[in-house]
């Protein structure tokens, strides 16, 4: 793609890895039979030639035909005054395949509404980009909290996907055969140096010491895995 232009980012070189241990098909579907590996990262090149990483390719959404990357809306709904945080990604929908859905965190004592948001949107995006908008209120705490889990637990696991704009938390991991699984949790309250944490499959709440939730979502991950 020329400057300007997103496009995936591919590397080769002596540095790159030669593939997955025992797992020709997870080699295969990311690096080529050149040598290029197929990173998955979403980039632009501006006209000084300096690279920018913009977005994820398996972030892409899909919704009506169109593809809708959820930067470009995240970016959108923090330009308002009243947003303190924002995460985007698609869910399934029978009619669109995927809609355009957004969590969004609003700073202490602002009011403004879902409709506002979204009409402020449509004077940024295309009509098919706006999301549907449930807003969350959650303490800044567990906000920084949950911000902190998500930097930590990316040393220990291949991905971290936060669903609702750092306060529910989706966790993903493959195993040895690259079978795909998660666990996802939520932080619902923090008090008195612990947290309370929801599982949301079996909805079973748990509090716990902050220091250690980080452990009791590798616990669960590895539960999930041995399931």
């Amino acid at each position: 793609v020329g400057p300007n232009h997103r496009g995936e980012l591919w590397v080769r070189g002596p540095m790159v890895m030669m593939g997955y241990h025992r797992n020709p098909e997870a080699t295969a579907a990311t690096k080529d039979a050149e040598g290029w590996l197929h990173t998955g990262d979403v980039g632009t090149v501006d006209d000084d030639g300096y690279l920018f990483i913009v977005d994820r390719k398996k972030d892409l959404i899909k919704t009506s035909g169109f593809q809708v990357w959820p930067r470009e809306v995240e970016e959108a709904l923090a330009a308002h005054e009243a947003v303190l945080e924002v995460g985007v990604a698609g869910v399934p929908d029978q009619t669109k395949g995927e809609a355009v859905r957004a969590w969004v965190v609003l700073r202490g004592g602002q009011t403004c509404g879902e409709e506002e948001l979204r009409t402020f949107c449509r004077t940024r995006l295309a009509p098919y980009k706006v999301a549907v908008l449930p807003l969350l209120k959650k303490r800044p705490e567990i906000v920084e909290l949950c911000h902190r889990i998500k930097s930590d637990l990316q040393r220990d696991v291949m991905a971290v996907y936060d669903d609702t704009a750092a306060i529910g938390k989706l966790y993903r991991r493959q195993d040895e055969i690259g079978t795909p699984f998660c666990v996802t949790v939520d932080v619902e309250s923090l008090e008195d140096g612990h947290v309370t944490i929801r599982d949301r499959d079996s909805m079973a709440q748990e509090r716990i010491p902050a220091a250690n939730v980080k452990r009791a979502i590798l616990d669960r991950m590895e539960a999930a895995r041995a399931g």
